[in-house]
């Protein structure tokens, strides 16, 4: 772990960082140490969230291509059943 010491922070700006804080119950050191690592890792979880999306559609269509080619199936499958049916009964 590193220090960095902060500067220049306006005094209404750092009033709403102790106000987060406090109304996460930590300190303003670890509040503003979140705030920092969320915006580091903001690129990464866009991408990351990019990529889910992306993956999420793929299987969606993926399903849905296959629900439809297993209807078509089963409409197949009954027309068989009715033939079979049909020529046992004609043959009877």
């Amino acid at each position: 772990m590193a220090d960095y010491l902060l500067r220049n922070i306006d005094a209404a700006i750092m009033q709403k960082l102790k106000e987060g804080a406090k109304k996460k119950g930590i300190s303003c050191n670890k509040y503003m140490v979140g705030l920092l690592t969320n915006f580091a890792l903001a690129p990464e979880v866009k991408e990351l969230d990019s990529k889910y999306q992306e993956l999420f559609k793929t299987v969606i269509d993926t399903i849905e291509g296959n629900s439809i080619l297993l209807h078509e199936i089963l409409i197949r499958l009954k027309e068989e059943e009715q033939e079979d049916d049909s020529k046992t009964i004609s043959s009877q």
